[in-house]
């Protein structure tokens, strides 16, 4: 396997082929668009390895571990009693309103 940075300088040049060919074309060589085609469909291949070579590279580097954190003595608390949120005027239930009745229409 070639390394990274050998594959970069691969791409490099079939950029530069590319864009040499396609002054070419520019100039009205018709014949230079294919030759673009093929050296931009190259670039193309050659990313999609570097990317793949990029992951592995990546997943082949050891991963670093968390420091343990310190642990912290707390003195005990006395437990604390609950404490009571609404008053108790609040608590009163209220009778539910009836909803009106709807009258049956006859013909």
């Amino acid at each position: 396997m070639t390394s990274l940075n050998e594959q970069i300088n691969e791409i490099k040049t079939h950029l530069l082929v590319a864009e040499s060919e396609l002054n070419e074309l520019v100039a009205g060589k018709k014949v230079s668009a294919g030759r673009v085609r093929k050296s931009l469909q190259q670039i193309k291949k050659l990313s999609h390895l570097l990317r793949k070579s990029i992951v592995d590279f990546t997943k082949s580097l050891p991963t670093k571990k968390r420091a343990l954190s310190p642990k912290t003595t707390e003195e005990p608390t006395e437990p604390v009693a609950p404490v009571a949120t609404k008053p108790v005027d609040l608590m009163i239930k209220l009778p539910k309103k009836k909803s009106p009745k709807k009258e049956k229409k006859t013909l």
